[in-house]
């Protein structure tokens, strides 16, 4: 398997596991949401569409056609994040970030950043190597090497959990 092709389902991975967990912990992420008082018709319209289109990113990552727009999708609520980010250290106190859903209850901050960042550099990484002279992105790739991508996207992500719950201070340990 290629690197672009393994970014494409990291990316697509991550995308629809924050929605899937945004999804179970709908009423925490609406609260969230409230708090940085960002809402579009009604806070529900606006965490709903924020969820369609984490996992509308995510699908599209899966087909080569249409990754380019999943990119730019990503690349957008990327963007988004970082100003909630922003916002959020305005506001008094501190707001949830929700980045994935009640699994890893954290702040938002610096970090949000970073990783919306991280994100970014992914998303137009693999537009750049995609089309780099010579590229030929194997489309005909079977179904154990995307599994197996899956897999390990998911445990990377697991792994992010678990090392942000380690360096974690006492008190926020659950």
């Amino acid at each position: 398997m290629d690197l672009v092709l393994f970014i494409r389902i990291f990316l697509g991975t991550v995308m629809i596991t924050t929605s899937i967990l945004k999804m179970l912990s709908f009423n925490s992420f609406k609260l969230t949401i409230k708090q940085l008082n960002i809402i579009f018709v009604n806070t529900s319209v606006t965490v709903s569409l924020v969820i369609f289109i984490e996992m509308l990113s995510g699908l599209l990552m899966f087909f080569h056609s249409l990754y380019i727009a999943s990119s730019l999708m990503i690349i957008l609520l990327s963007i988004c994040f970082i100003f909630v980010a922003i916002r959020s250290n305005k506001l008094p106190g501190k707001v949830t970030c929700n980045c994935f859903g009640n699994l890893l209850p954290e702040t938002l901050g610096s970090h949000t950043i970073y990783r919306a960042i991280f994100l970014i550099l992914l998303s137009i990484l693999t537009g750049i190597l995609a089309s780099t002279p010579g590229y030929q992105q194997n489309r005909n790739a079977t179904a154990f090497p995307i599994a197996l991508s899956i897999l390990q996207s998911l445990a990377l992500i697991g792994l992010y959990g678990n090392l942000k719950l380690l360096f974690s201070k006492p008190e926020h340990r659950e």
